[in-house]
């Protein structure tokens, strides 16, 4: 049986621990600066959660990458060793319409446009054939469906849990010419599974919340049979890590 190294596993994720650490101790600071300020000893918008329907805009920052499955043509290949697939930073902006449905939940239509970079490392076991490889760009248009379920406000703060889905459409970030033999090719469209956490504060004149969001993509992005990258592949789907910065 194989032995689990768990400090070789503490290793591999400690980028992931350490953003999640500074963005857990960011809330706390916070929180705490906040409820040391004299406008919060006071209930800020007290009926706001009462409203049927409020408007906002949100900026965010992610972390994307591929999911990747190999097709059982890559075992043929004699040249070509592995496919790594490499993380890349992305922004993201947009709008949002938050309609109250019960005491607790909320669903929010969301538009917003991402700008994304999905890179792959292409592994030869000739050291010397290193392919004239792009990385795969996109900027999106996306319409997240998200249903929040929030807890009972305390005071001028209060938690929730978020999920729904995304479709989206390439509108940018790469030619339409699929016989560039130096692109992975994939698909303009795809749809998505989100989910995460945020935090509410209730400040005098407007809500701020940050939000932490999983994605997973549903659709298989690859388009097979273009080119000698796709050869070895059977599915490509998205994955990214956001954080959300909302003003309501």
């Amino acid at each position: 049986m194989q032995t689990i190294n768990i400090w070789h596993q503490l290793h591999i994720h400690r980028h992931k621990a350490i953003i999640l650490l500074l963005l857990m101790l960011g809330a706390i600071g916070t929180v705490q600066a906040q409820t040391q300020n004299p406008n919060f000893r006071q209930v800020n918008l007290p009926n706001y959660d009462n409203k049927m329907l409020h408007f906002g805009f949100y900026v965010g920052g992610h972390q994307s990458s591929f999911r990747l499955r190999y097709n059982e043509d890559f075992t043929t290949f004699d040249s070509l060793h592995s496919i790594i697939i490499d993380k890349s930073p992305g922004v993201s902006i947009g709008f949002l319409a938050n309609f109250h449905l019960f005491q607790y939940l909320d669903v929010r239509p969301m538009f917003k446009v991402a700008f994304y970079e999905y890179d792959l490392t292409f592994n030869y076991t000739d050291p010397e054939q290193r392919p004239d490889f792009k990385p795969v760009e996109a900027a999106m248009v996306e319409l997240p469906i998200m249903f929040r379920y929030r807890s009972m406000r305390r005071r001028n703060f209060g938690m929730y849990l978020v999920g729904g889905v995304t479709p989206s459409l390439q509108v940018g970030g790469r030619p339409d010419d699929d016989k560039d033999p130096n692109f992975v090719h994939t698909h303009n469209e795809n749809l998505a599974v989100e989910y995460g956490f945020g935090l509410d504060i209730y400040y005098p004149l407007f809500k701020f919340s940050p939000e932490i969001r999983i994605s997973h993509g549903l659709r298989n992005m690859i388009k097979p049979g273009i080119n000698d990258y796709s050869a070895g592949i059977d599915r490509l789907n998205t994955h990214s890590v956001s954080l959300y910065l909302l003003v309501q």
